[in-house]
């Protein structure tokens, strides 16, 4: 239906050039013939733009009513939430609170703290980590005058279906190429330009009674001659975004065939846009997997959609001002809210998580410090990471009050200088990263 209806707005004119010679006789026939031609010309374009118009018209009204349709139901959950919530404080019972990194709504700093030691969140990433100093693009660079980013010269990218995963089973085709009926290879470059509302969207169609139930694509890129050698993070953000799988980020220091998987990796189902840090080392070229497993009926065929909207290779100068004997304002920290159900506050503490978990490090040796106060100031600290166990493990929690509605959690966070032991999530030389904290407790009605 999209590809007819495209078709049918397509527009090629059909007015022909003449050449009338100077100071030479004209033909009456021949200038009619081009007027008739320009007049209908006008006309068939006047005719497509009407439709466009309308059709963008009945777009926006339909995508108006699926929104308020979404957002009503989002209230009526929220809700839903709210009254279990009240019912579960009411009756004693813990409840769960949990701040993602994705939102950045409930989170703050200390008044005193200076914008250049201010944690920096990522919520397109869902990450906090320390501040960022400087950073450059290896794919892309930006013009001094006008700021306009300019893709690099030179950028080299092959994208196939067919490769070996290093599974003993040598090169295999994974994109069904002998059943399938249209490859529409897109544009791989829209995906290194920096320019993020560019998408590469690469399409393939299959009789709808195909066994093909997933397709697989490894993009490789050189990066351009002439940058910086070195990176230290990985992005990507996939397209469909939430129905593509990241089965694998590569690189390799040269131009040869030894790729590595980057540190930090592991395969993500529905990957949402990721970032990967890790130490800066020498990076000649990219190879990204992209898996497709959700595919959509069109026409009647089966069709399966797979790119990304930006893939990003950088070399980060991350800050790392750490001051161990230096208070909270004096290094990178962000302050985290969680509220209490209407009607509520908090009276006891008893767990506090983070994703990673802080304790995977070794005490005096960690990089996430952590204090949980009654207020903003903290002025009133109930629980300090590096002098008391965590709340779970004591018998009684942590008292809370009973009289706050609010609690915040302090994050102060410190680059990786020496190892934060065996089972420490953070490479020396990469920022600490956070995604989420999470808390239980109970309250009492106020």
């Amino acid at each position: 239906m999209t590809a007819t209806l495209d078709r049918e707005l397509m527009f090629h004119p059909s007015s022909k050039r003449r050449v009338f010679g100077y100071i030479a006789s004209l033909s009456s026939e021949e200038m009619d013939a081009l007027a008739n031609e320009v007049v209908n010309d006008l006309v068939r374009l006047s005719s497509k733009h009407n439709a466009l118009v309308q059709m963008g018209k009945a777009r926006r009204e339909s995508s108006g009513r699926d929104m308020h349709h979404l957002f009503r139901r989002v209230e009526e959950l929220q809700a839903r939430l709210d009254n279990a919530d009240f019912v579960q404080a009411t009756r004693g019972v813990r409840l769960k609170l949990s701040r993602e990194m994705h939102n950045a709504g409930p989170i703050s700093y200390l008044a005193a703290t200076p914008q250049n030691l201010k944690a920096q969140i990522a919520t397109t990433y869902g990450q906090a980590t320390i501040p960022v100093n400087a950073i450059q693009s290896r794919f892309y660079g930006t013009n001094l005058v006008t700021g306009a980013i300019v893709p690099s010269e030179g950028l080299s990218i092959a994208v196939t279906g067919v490769f070996d995963k290093g599974l003993g089973d040598g090169l295999t085709d994974y994109e069904g190429a002998s059943e399938r009926l249209v490859l529409e290879e897109g544009t791989p470059a829209l995906a290194f330009n920096g320019v993020n509302i560019d998408t590469w969207v690469r399409r393939l169609e299959f009789p709808l009674d195909s066994d093909v139930v997933e397709i697989e694509t490894e993009l490789t890129v050189r990066v351009p001659p002439g940058t910086n050698a070195e990176g230290n993070v990985m992005t990507i953000f996939p397209h469909p975004l939430g129905n593509v799988d990241v089965t694998g980020v590569y690189t390799a220091p040269d131009l040869g065939d030894t790729f590595t998987v980057i540190p930090g990796f592991s395969t993500t189902n529905n990957a949402l846009p990721d970032r990967w840090m890790f130490p800066a080392q020498p990076v000649q070229q990219v190879r990204v997997r992209l898996r497709q497993r959700d595919w959509a009926e069109e026409n009647g065929r089966k069709v399966f959609y797979i790119g990304a909207q930006e893939i990003g290779l950088y070399l980060v100068d991350w800050d790392k001002t750490w001051n161990v004997s230096g208070t909270a304002d004096t290094n990178h920290s962000f302050l985290t809210a969680f509220e209490a159900p209407d009607g509520f506050a908090f009276k006891t503490l008893h767990l506090l998580r983070t994703d990673p978990m802080y304790t995977l490090e070794s005490s005096g040796s960690r990089h996430l410090h952590l204090q949980v106060s009654l207020d903003d100031t903290l002025s009133d600290v109930r629980w300090d990471s590096d002098t008391d166990a965590l709340p779970q493990s004591t018998a009684n929690g942590i008292a809370l009050g009973g009289t706050a509605t609010t609690v915040y959690v302090l994050t102060v966070m410190n680059w990786v200088a020496s190892s934060g032991g065996v089972g420490s999530p953070y490479e020396v030389g990469t920022p600490p990263w956070l995604t989420e904290i999470g808390l239980e407790c109970t309250f009492v009605a106020v």
